[in-house]
């Protein structure tokens, strides 16, 4: 399984699984009534074991928002992309 490896200011580093391994189409199903920012926080959870997630909560807010962005980007997938974006 492919890994997505970043390194946030300061040299804290974190590894996850590729988003588009995580954001299966069973979490997408389940997830398909929450808001964009609920859905991150599913997946992010899903992904991320307590030692990542204690990382990525030192961040700031924008920190995270990069971090996150460059995630999806690495699997190709831009924020809020959805398959009903497009039709």
């Amino acid at each position: 399984m492919e890994k997505f490896h970043y390194t946030f200011e300061g040299g804290k580093k974190v590894t996850l699984p590729k988003f588009d391994q995580v954001m299966t189409i069973g979490l997408a199903r389940k997830t398909r009534h929450m808001g964009e920012a609920e859905i991150g926080w599913q997946v992010l959870e899903k992904a991320a074991d307590d030692k990542t997630l204690d990382v990525i909560d030192e961040q700031t807010l924008s920190a995270f928002t990069e971090f996150m962005q460059a995630w999806q980007k690495d699997s190709g997938i831009a924020a809020g992309e959805s398959s009903d974006s497009s039709s």
